[in-house]
């Protein structure tokens, strides 16, 4: 817990949060760890439904509606960490809004030319930055999750064909997608020439790997905050998946992005439908359990 906890605290501090806010942050998180340990739920592991259950929890302990909120914002903030690490792959707070409804929440979305100038403006200059500027490219050209680039294997790329497949996870389906043809060089020289130095005396089969790890998480949340220093409007590497799906959706079938995107579940896919946000709307509100009498 005490990692976790510390991982958290220097994370907060790099959204320029201030001390007594990152100090209240660290109290709702301890509780809240503290409840998961009590039912036994493992932070990795925490559905949408154990935040709900928790909610209910601290609603029963007397806790008013604004305290709930503050310990959900800190939920929020602990799984956006994980999710930018790639330590998860299915955010649970995601559709829980900090004013308690509950939805399913788009950040800002990038329109296409600001996620083509994410890519081509970022600076590659050393071994790790080529290296994250491939995984950006995979983050914005395939739509990718950011918890998948560390599971990606070398085998998994096949540059003749110009594809990459993408392996079945507990919450994303396997797929196969074509890569840009503006791609294919960089992957090329990275695998041999890049990822040999990053790789020193280790051996691995894994696509991504860092020189002072055996984990690319650490490599991940790195990219995170590089690109976050380029486009401040980014609030999370979900975004651009986020912002790929939108623009899909409106050039291709959707079960064809419901494919590409690795959803088991059409209306997974369907909720990234912006009219169907608002027309949802009024259904979500008189589901918010905060708001329902007991």
């Amino acid at each position: 817990m005490k990692e976790l906890l510390k991982s958290y605290e220097e994370y907060l501090y790099s959204l320029k949060l201030r001390m007594r806010t990152v100090e209240g942050h660290l109290n709702n998180i301890k509780m809240f760890l503290e409840w998961l340990i009590k039912e036994v739920i493992k932070v990795e592991e925490v559905r949408q439904s154990d935040v709900l259950e928790y909610i209910r929890y601290c609603k029963e302990k007397g806790n008013k509606k604004v305290t709930i909120f503050k310990k959900v914002l800190s939920i929020k903030h602990l799984y956006n960490m994980l999710e930018n690490s790639g330590e998860i792959t299915r955010h649970p707070v995601i559709n829980i809004e900090i004013r308690g409804i509950v939805k399913r929440q788009i950040r800002g979305t990038l329109n296409e030319e600001e996620l083509a100038e994410i890519y081509e403006t970022y600076q590659e200059g050393s071994l790790e930055r080529k290296r994250n500027k491939i995984m950006l490219g995979l983050l914005i050209y395939q739509g990718i999750h950011s918890g998948e680039l560390a599971t990606i294997k070398i085998k998994d790329i096949d540059l003749e064909k110009g594809i990459i497949h993408l392996a079945k996870k507990p919450k994303i389906e396997a797929r196969t997608l074509a890569l840009k043809p503006h791609q294919l060089l960089p992957i090329q020289n990275y695998l041999e020439h890049i990822r040999p130095l990053l790789l020193a005396e280790k051996e691995s089969e894994l696509l991504f790997i860092s020189r002072k790890s055996k984990y690319i998480k650490n490599s991940i949340r790195a990219l995170y905050n590089q690109v976050k220093k380029q486009q401040p409007k980014i609030q999370a590497l979900r975004q651009i998946r986020e912002s790929v799906l939108i623009h899909w959706l409106k050039s291709h079938s959707l079960r064809e992005v419901q494919y590409r995107a690795g959803h088991r579940y059409i209306s997974s896919t369907e909720a990234y439908q912006t009219e169907r946000f608002q027309s949802l709307q009024s259904q979500i509100n008189r589901l918010h359990p905060l708001e329902n009498p007991k």
